[in-house]
């Protein structure tokens, strides 16, 4: 899925051409890596059973010549996949903009979002959707969407 994704992503958004994007991306460095949540389910859901052990992980790492950003969203249930997203952010030299795309296992494809960045986290926004991924000192990351948070530890650190 990346292999595509990335060659779709990467001749839309420029990251192919010679010039170099990082300077417009470089306030995401601090995201790169991965970053874990583990928790046992409580009661069952469409993914789990009550007692399954449920892993999300957020992964980001610079790809195309630190020209984009690729993002995965994983999730497990008791070591198995149970869904994964990739998506890739990248400057939009036409809208003067970060912005990305994904494709997910479960069908679900998105593109025009809209990536706003600050010194500590960055908002992705869509068709009034939002996620805000919100740095919490060195190890900690907060995942924010339709009204709830949640809390991710690094388990792992790019350069």
């Amino acid at each position: 899925m990346l292999n595509s994704a990335t060659m779709i992503l990467c001749v839309a958004y420029g990251a192919g051409g010679t010039d170099s994007n990082f300077e417009h991306l470089k306030s995401m460095q601090w995201a790169q890596g991965t970053w874990r949540r583990e928790w046992v389910a409580e009661a069952n859901t469409a993914q789990a059973k009550e007692g399954d052990k449920l892993t999300k992980e957020w992964r980001f790492a610079w790809t195309a010549n630190k020209n984009a950003l690729h993002v995965v969203q994983l999730v497990t249930v008791n070591g198995k996949p149970a869904g994964q997203l990739d998506a890739l952010f990248g400057w939009d030299k036409n809208s003067e903009q970060i912005k990305g795309a994904g494709f997910g296992t479960n069908g679900i494809t998105g593109g025009g979002w809209t990536i706003q960045t600050g010194d500590s986290k960055f908002t992705v926004s869509s068709g009034g959707a939002e996620w805000v991924f919100t740095r919490k000192g060195e190890n900690g990351l907060t995942v924010s969407n339709d009204g709830r948070s949640i809390e991710f530890a690094r388990a792992e650190k790019n350069e």
